[in-house]
């Protein structure tokens, strides 16, 4: 009759005992990034990293003077607005100017900034359908992974 309670106690204590060392075993150290692709399937995408910010400034490198100053002032007009709902305008005029001068990437991603700020599934819908008619048709690999991120 003594037995019970202690075999209770003892299959208790080893289970708190199992618990404790279980917790202290360091895990195991993650894979690097190249090991990660490797195991998803992404062997053969290249590291090519593009950013909004280089793609702008080599998009910028190529424009025409007049286009840049169109560019600047509403710059200036964005870092000026402080409310959301004053930006999406502005944000909506950036993008019409990228897309004046070809340069769709750009006009894409800041049409869907001000849809978003506008909270507009219309303007949400027509920015995602540009970035993927970029994306199908896009023959730099890089450029196209971008597209497809935004």
């Amino acid at each position: 009759m003594k037995q019970t309670p202690l075999i209770a106690i003892i299959v208790g204590l080893l289970l708190v005992v199992g618990i404790y060392f279980a917790n202290t075993i360091p895990p195991k150290p993650k894979a690097n990034p190249e090991q990660a692709n490797m195991a998803n399937g992404n062997a053969m995408r290249p590291n090519n990293h593009l950013d909004l910010d280089s793609l702008e400034l080599a998009s910028k490198k190529n424009l025409v003077q007049h286009a840049l100053g169109e560019l600047q002032s509403v710059e200036k007009q964005l870092l000026a607005v402080k409310d959301s709902s004053s930006m999406a305008p502005l944000f909506e005029h950036y993008a019409q100017i990228w897309q004046e001068h070809k340069q769709l990437p750009l006009a894409a991603h800041y049409f869907s900034l001000c849809a978003k700020l506008e909270n507009s599934e219309k303007k949400l819908t027509f920015a995602a359908q540009l970035f993927l008619e970029l994306a199908r048709n896009e023959h730099a690999e890089a450029l196209q992974h971008w597209e497809a991120d935004n």
